[in-house]
């Protein structure tokens, strides 16, 4: 298994031009293996652009033609649903400008522009951003409020609303309504978080997909606003569910967009502020390890240690832990149950994140109370 890994990991390398062949080539019997890593971690079209690469440099063996076509076919299906996503997006961005909401794409969409071929990043749902035009100093309770009710005013049924979003489905659509783009569980350092977000809602760039600016553009954050939230985006799903390597691979191309030795040194001086430092150093030994990224490119000095165990959570989560066996979190449990099981799983990361792991409980505690006033159903879970 430890050969397979590595070659997936050189495969992903391939495909992003940072290493030239395999120190191990595959064989043919290793692409199903191959493949099958590249779907847990929802990374089919990015493996496929380096298996594209290796075959026409014929540093190893094809794929079996059925394997190649099948293969082949689910890049396809990746590539049409990013189009009708980019779209959606654009279209989603028009109706809150003209219900008078700001509005911004987070991750999904919005990542893939700095992707070398952004249709073969696999999508998940749209993430948007959503404040009142105008209203940008506004309390975050007052434009959740405002956002909240003119969204269930539009569903036949009312969805629930927690601290950061609610739900949206509209025609059809999956689609998250964000009311700040995510949140740390420390007080103070969510409060620190919510002031550095606020400070980039009126930074948002348009960005164009298609050929018409008219109807292929919708706004996208800063690169200095991604080099945070998209960590954060991750460190919360860490403790949340489990992650796979597609968010990994979403940071590293943050890290490779990123310019100068200021930026990043800015950037460390936020995630510094959330207590983030050893996340951040193991995240750059995990880029390193399996995407190869360059140590110009990192925020800090990696850290080996904790590295390895982050990549152990990875490896055996895969993408959102729908491949952790080590005692998942169910949704189909009650509010009690779910909230023993999620403190046992974080314990995990005592050692290494006790900070986070600490304040989790009370934060939930504290949430459970306080959001029953933000859904019209008054039953809110979280």
């Amino acid at each position: 298994m430890t050969s397979l890994r590595n070659k997936f990991f050189e495969l992903l390398q391939i495909a992003l031009h940072r290493r030239e062949e395999f120190s191990s080539p595959p064989v043919a019997s290793d692409w199903e293996g191959l493949l099958d890593l590249c779907r847990r971690h929802t990374l089919t079209g990015i493996g496929y652009s380096g298996m594209e690469e290796a075959v026409r440099k014929k540093v190893c063996e094809p794929p079996r033609i059925e394997l190649m076509m099948a293969w082949k076919l689910r890049v396809q299906k990746i590539e049409d649903g990013n189009r009708q996503q980019q779209h959606d997006a654009a279209v989603l961005t028009e109706i809150f400008r003209k219900e008078g909401f700001s509005s911004c794409i987070l991750k999904g969409q919005a990542l893939a522009r700095l992707y070398e071929q952004p249709l073969r990043r696999e999508m998940g749902d749209i993430d948007v951003w959503v404040w009142p035009a105008g209203k940008e100093d506004s309390p975050l309770a007052e434009r959740r409020r405002q956002v909240a009710e003119y969204c269930n005013a539009q569903l036949r049924e009312p969805q629930e609303v927690v601290y950061h979003h609610m739900a949206f489905p509209i025609r059809g659509k999956d689609i998250e309504v964000h009311f700040t783009p995510s949140w740390m569980s420390a007080p103070r350092a969510n409060r620190r978080l919510q002031r550095f977000l606020d400070g980039d809602m009126l930074q948002c760039s348009l960005h164009c997909c298609g050929g018409n600016e008219r109807t292929d553009a919708f706004p996208v954050p800063t690169l200095a606003m991604d080099r945070v939230f998209v960590l954060v985006h991750i460190y919360r799903h860490l403790f949340a569910e489990g992650i796979g390597l597609r968010q990994l691979l979403d940071y590293d191309r943050v890290l490779e967009a990123t310019v100068t030795d200021e930026e990043r040194r800015n950037t460390m001086t936020v995630l510094k502020s959330l207590g983030m430092e050893r996340f951040v150093a193991a995240m750059m030994w995990v880029l390193h390890e399996v995407f190869g990224l360059d140590s110009a490119k990192m925020l800090c000095q990696p850290d080996a240690r904790s590295g390895k165990r982050l990549l152990h959570e990875v490896l055996h989560s895969g993408n959102f832990g729908k491949y952790d066996e080590r005692g998942t979190v169910s949704r189909d449990y009650g509010s009690i149950s779910r909230f023993g099981q999620i403190l046992q799983r974080n314990l995990r990361f005592l050692a290494d994140y006790p900070a986070e792991v600490l304040c989790m409980p009370f934060w939930k505690l504290w949430h459970q109370w306080v959001s029953r006033r933000w859904s019209p159903d008054h039953a809110v879970r979280r």
